[in-house]
């Protein structure tokens, strides 16, 4: 029981990372366009 609570925490924290990352791409990738240009 403990480690499945263990892995749904896991599961939950890495969805949660790769929302922030998305969000921190979308958030930078403009910027570097536009100082790229």
């Amino acid at each position: 029981m403990v480690e499945e609570l263990m892995k749904l925490e896991m599961d939950e924290l890495q969805e949660i990372i790769e929302r922030k990352i998305e969000e921190a791409k979308e958030n930078f990738s403009l910027p570097d366009l536009m100082e790229n240009k």
